[in-house]
C-alpha cells in the first residue's frame, strides 16, 4: 500500500510520527509516486482552519479510497465549512481519538462508520527521579486550557508534600505564575500531568493530548474523551460539573497527594506498560486492518 497522508502544519508532529508507525507496518509513506490509499487529518483547532478546508477540497479530486482521522470531532462542529463538507462523505470511513463524542448527534449519525484508534504514544520517556514530584505541563494554555485551573490545583497542594510546580509551552510568561511555579522553556515529562480540558469554558468531551502522549505520567483532567479508560491509563479525573462552575481541587489534591506517597512508582509502570501497546506501531497496524477489511 502507497499512503497519502494530508494534515495542517499544527499536525506536523503527530503526522511525523504516525508515518514511522505506518511504514514500520510496510505502508509506503515517503517517496511515493503514486498512491493507493489516503488518510485525510481534519485537526478541528482555530489555527488550522484554512488548512482543514484546503485538504477536504484536495481530496475531492483523489482517485483512490480515503479515510479521514477527526482530531478534534467536538470543536470541528463549529465550522460550519467543515461540517457541509464532513456532511457530503455519505460512505467514507473515521477515525476517531476517542468515543465520548458520540454523545453529540453529528457523531452518533456516523457511529457505524467510525473507528476509534486512541491516540498513539510517540515517546516513552519517565519524569526525572529525585526528591520532588512534579505536576504541570508542557502545552499549549489559553485556547483549551485556563491557567487559573491549574494555579488552583497548586493552592489545593501547597504544603502537602514536596512538589514542584512546573509549566511551559505556548500562552505563558513568567509574569502569569506565582514565585513557586517554575515556567519551563523545554519540554518536559512531569509525575501527575495536568490537562484541564476546557470549551468555550466547559468540559470538554472531544480532545486527546499530543502533550499527554509524549512521556509517561499521571494524566490529571476533568475530562477527555475516554482516554483514560480506552488506553488503560491510571489517572486523576477531577470533580467537576459540565460547566466547571464547581470544581474540587481539594480532593484531587488529595489523591495527587496519597499517589505520590504510596504507589506512584506501581502506577507510572502501568501507564507505561499501556503506551506501549498504544504505540505508533500499533496505531499503523490497526490502521492498515482497516484498510484490508473494507476496501482490498
Amino acid at each position: 500500500m502507497n499512503l497519502k497522508i494530508w494534515g495542517a502544519s499544527t499536525l506536523a508532529s503527530f503526522t511525523k510520527s504516525i508515518t514511522e508507525g505506518m511504514e514500520k507496518n510496510g505502508i509506503q509513506v515517503r517517496g511515493c509516486s503514486h498512491f493507493s490509499a489516503g488518510l485525510a487529518q481534519i485537526h478541528g483547532s482555530p489555527q488550522a482552519t484554512s488548512e482543514d478546508e484546503f485538504i477536504l477540497k484536495e481530496v475531492e479530486r483523489a482517485n483512490f479510497p480515503i479515510i479521514y482521522l477527526i482530531h478534534r470531532p467536538d470543536e470541528v462542529l463549529e465550522n460550519q465549512n467543515l461540517v457541509s463538507a464532513l456532511t457530503q462523505l455519505k460512505s467514507e470511513k473515521f477515525i476517531l481519538l476517542g468515543d465520548l463524542v458520540f454523545q453529540l448527534p453529528f457523531w452518533a449519525s456516523r457511529q457505524n462508520r467510525c473507528e476509534v484508534i486512541p491516540h498513539p504514544f510517540t515517546d516513552f520517556t519517565m519524569p526525572k527521579s529525585g526528591n520532588n514530584f512534579v505536576v504541570g505541563s508542557f502545552t499549549s494554555w489559553g485556547e483549551m486550557r485556563n491557567l487559573e485551573h491549574y494555579l488552583s490545583l497548586v493552592e489545593a497542594l501547597r504544603g502537602k508534600g514536596p512538589f514542584e510546580f512546573q509549566i511551559g509551552g505556548s500562552g505563558l510568561s513568567k509574569a502569569h505564575l506565582p514565585s513557586d511555579v517554575s515556567l519551563a522553556t523545554d519540554f518536559f515529562v512531569p509525575h501527575f500531568n495536568t490537562q484541564f480540558y476546557h470549551l468555550h469554558g466547559k468540559k470538554r468531551i472531544g480532545e486527546s493530548s499530543g502533550s499527554l502522549h509524549r512521556g509517561i505520567s499521571i494524566p490529571v483532567i476533568f475530562e477527555a474523551n475516554g482516554a483514560e479508560r480506552l488506553e488503560s491509563l491510571i489517572s486523576v479525573k477531577v470533580e467537576a460539573d459540565d460547566n466547571l462552575a464547581n470544581i474540587n481541587f481539594e480532593r484531587a489534591a488529595t489523591i495527587i497527594q496519597q499517589m505520590a506517597f504510596s504507589n506512584l512508582d506501581q502506577s507510572l509502570k502501568h501507564n507505561l506498560k499501556s503506551a506501549k501497546n498504544n504505540s505508533v506501531e500499533f496505531f499503523g497496524c490497526t490502521f492498515k486492518k482497516l484498510f484490508d477489511t473494507n476496501f482490498c
